[in-house]
């Protein structure tokens, strides 16, 4: 174990909250994207009263791989394609 800095303390607790706040921004970007698309009642363009557009809602497509049915139709191929990969997670704890 390490014995952190006072600045690395005030980094850990500034975190600590920018990772609040964000959580906080997420909710509320939901709750106006919401508000829009009831607004909208299916139609993809929304405009002000002079027709100018201001919000457009425009579809866009992700392909992925199922790994669950890969593995029970093919478990040979997804034992030769599966990757598994390490990622560091900084958890705080004040």
């Amino acid at each position: 174990m390490t014995l952190l800095s006072q600045t690395a303390i005030d980094a850990a607790r500034e975190l600590q909250d920018v990772r609040r706040t964000s959580g906080q921004l997420r909710r509320r970007e939901d709750e106006l994207k919401a508000i829009i698309y009831d607004e909208l009642d299916g139609d993809t363009k929304g405009l002000l009263a002079s027709g100018m557009p201001i919000v457009e809602i425009t579809e866009q497509v992700r392909r992925s791989v199922n790994a669950p049915r890969l593995e029970a139709m093919w478990p040979d191929i997804f034992e030769k394609v599966m990757e598994e990969k390490t990622t560091r997670v900084l958890k705080i704890t004040l």
